[in-house]
């Protein structure tokens, strides 16, 4: 199908498959549209046997989810965000704490040493 669209073949990748075996795949390229909502992601070329599936990172792309009784897709509600949390370093060695969203401070031409807090996935 995605051959038949004019999708670009680009990477070959191994994918580990539940039962130990690892086939390798074509990967292209798409904008994919479901449900009102577009977003850019990976798809695999399958080949026969191979199951057809919407993957959970294109789920998160459209910021859906499937419901799992009616078995619908929703919407997933507001999506996580990362928080930086940084140490300022001084000229005389102390640190302090600093949180910030999207606007980031002029302190920053100072040295810091930032983790980003991802929330569900930990520090990254």
């Amino acid at each position: 199908m995605l051959q038949s669209l004019g999708i670009e073949r680009n990477n070959r990748w191994h994918f580990r498959q539940a039962d130990g075996t690892v086939p390798e795949r074509w990967t292209g390229i798409v904008v994919l549209s479901v449900a009102g909502r577009k977003t850019g992601d990976d798809v695999v070329f399958g080949e026969p046997g191979d199951l057809v599936l919407l993957g959970a990172r294109t789920l998160e792309g459209l910021n859906l989810r499937v419901e799992p009784v009616t078995k619908l897709l929703v919407d997933a509600g507001p999506a996580p965000a990362a928080t930086a949390t940084c140490l300022h370093v001084d000229h005389a060695g102390l640190g302090r704490a600093s949180s910030f969203g999207s606007a980031l401070e002029p302190a920053f031409r100072s040295e810091f040493s930032c983790r980003v807090l991802n929330p569900g996935y930990g520090a990254e």
